[in-house]
């Protein structure tokens, strides 16, 4: 094998280590603030409005930051076959993606049943 193949090998792993560790905290980042905006939100807004009953216990919301976690410390973990390990981080960070593809519809569903509840 050239010892250009070599060091090309050598270059890009730790080169696409880092992209996948910097995506996670991208991911857990948005998933932070996603949190930090509602919280915001729902603290101008009584317990009973038909926000606050819609967001419910937002299980979508604490999943994908539990696998933005887990999908950066997949993504650090130091082995020996650490190619592995990169595609264990890449099915977190995919899987919080594609997550957050699928619409929720607890807010609209909330807010058309509001006006018929009122009737």
């Amino acid at each position: 094998m050239p010892t250009s193949r070599i060091e090309a090998c050598s270059d890009g792993v730790p080169a696409i280590v880092i992209t996948v560790m910097v995506l996670g905290i991208d991911l857990l980042a948005a998933a932070v603030a996603h949190y930090v905006l509602q919280q915001t939100i729902l603290r101008g807004q009584p317990a009973e409005a038909p926000l606050a009953r819609a967001r419910g216990r937002d299980l979508k919301g604490t999943v994908s930051q539990a696998c933005s976690v887990a999908g950066i410390a997949a993504a650090a973990v130091r082995r020996t076959r650490l190619d592995g390990w990169i595609w264990v981080a890449q099915a977190f960070f995919v899987g919080v993606a594609v997550m957050w593809l699928v619409p929720d519809r607890r807010i609209e569903r909330a807010l058309v049943e509001e006006p018929q509840a009122r009737a």
